[in-house]
């Protein structure tokens, strides 16, 4: 059983998952100091946020005792995880508020920053159309 494999078998709602992985440290951080390791850190670190019940605070931990490199890739991770969940709630919301929504409508939300999402949310409480959200 490879690395990847025991990770992709004991992280699904395991949420001691960030002190079981202390031990491997070193080959976390041997991914890291690969050529594309950023990359491949962030889709570990994204997989484990979405499967696992590890609280945040401790996964943020371990990935700063890797080096400022990995807690920043932690740092992209739960802002890139945050930005998705707000655009999904967003589309919801309009969903529920106005119907079925255009396409087009769904994409934009889906590509729109974290904090674009969160005006345009906000928006959405007191707008009577789909355009005044997006004004």
């Amino acid at each position: 059983m490879t690395d990847r494999t025991l990770l992709l078998k004991t992280a699904a709602g395991n949420p001691r998952i960030p002190a079981e992985l202390r031990p491997w440290a070193g080959q976390l951080r041997a991914i890291l100091d690969q050529p594309g390791g950023g990359e491949a850190f962030i889709a570990l670190l994204t997989y484990i946020e979405l499967v696992s019940e590890a609280p945040a605070s401790e996964l943020r931990d371990l990935a700063a005792s890797l080096g400022p490199d990995a807690e920043e890739a932690y740092v992209t991770t739960a802002e890139m995880l945050r930005a998705e969940g707000r655009a999904e709630a967003l589309v919801q919301v309009l969903t529920v508020k106005f119907g079925p929504l255009p396409d087009s409508v769904s994409q934009t939300v889906r590509g729109a920053s974290s904090d674009q999402a969160q005006a345009w949310t906000a928006r959405a409480v007191t707008a009577e159309t789909l355009d005044q959200v997006f004004a």
